[in-house]
């Protein structure tokens, strides 16, 4: 059985919802991601991705917390892997934040999902 632990990434990349979209993008850029975790307190609250920031400059919203998505799945490592390919399928959520006691410890992207 496969286990979230095992293909999450651990080293994920944040970003504060009063961020402007420039730093957001540039930070993308120079991890090489395309999506970031925002976080209060290290609680994940929202995903924004690379799409999100385009749609977002392109309209002039100068913030992360203009056009981060709050339709996200929160998941623990002892997730089912069947539950996150289940989400992936039925409700189109491709990036999972991964919660434990409370603290994010990782994310899972619908492309570990499909290497793993």
């Amino acid at each position: 059985m496969i286990k979230v632990r095992n293909i999450m990434t651990k080293e994920v990349v944040t970003v504060a919802p009063n961020s402007g979209l420039k730093e957001a993008a540039m930070l993308m850029a120079s991890k090489s991601v395309s999506s970031l975790v925002v976080v209060k307190k290290n609680k994940p609250i929202a995903v924004v991705s690379d799409t999100d920031i385009i749609k977002g400059l392109s309209s002039n919203k100068p913030k992360v917390k203009d056009v981060m998505s709050t339709d996200f799945m929160l998941i623990s490592p002892l997730t089912r892997f069947s539950e996150i390919s289940n989400s992936i399928r039925e409700k189109k959520i491709k990036r999972f934040p991964v919660v434990e006691n409370e603290n994010l410890v990782g994310l899972v992207t619908e492309t570990d999902v499909i290497e793993a």
